[in-house]
């Protein structure tokens, strides 16, 4: 299975950012504010990031919630907050939970790097992960 964006994630990427920059302009009296470097750029790959998670049903964790929750305004997906999902982690721990500990080791890992880059995780299950990818 490919978890690359399809033709239609594209076309949706696109209105979502078009509905995105329409919205600033109307709270900017119908001007846009100056652009920040590499942030249009970084919004449309959370926007496809987003749209893919949408498809595949996967939920996705970041500590870059305003933009995915903008994002989530016109395309609705699975979002959860890094610092929420290890909370929520870290209790069925306390419960008893015992995974891998590969796989326990990878995860706290991989959520102290989204939690100091503000990097995104897509998950496939929510919410105990056991397949993900990091994404810059």
């Amino acid at each position: 299975m490919s978890t690359e964006p399809n033709a239609d994630d594209w076309l949706m990427a696109g209105k979502v950012l078009y509905w995105l920059q329409q919205g600033v302009k109307r709270r900017n009296k119908g001007k846009s504010p100056p652009k920040v470097f590499g942030a249009t750029q970084r919004m449309a790959l959370d926007a496809l990031i987003a749209i893919s998670s949408r498809r595949y049903n996967v939920t996705v964790v970041t500590e870059n919630y305003d933009d995915f929750n903008a994002i989530n305004y016109y395309c609705k997906f699975k979002l959860m907050k890094g610092s929420e999902f290890l909370e929520r982690f870290e209790e069925k721990l306390k419960r008893g939970y015992r995974p891998a500990s590969f796989i326990y080791s990878s995860i706290l890992s991989t959520l102290r790097a989204t939690a100091a880059s503000q990097a995104t995780v897509v998950f496939q299950t929510d919410p105990l992960p056991f397949n993900y990818e990091l994404r810059n």
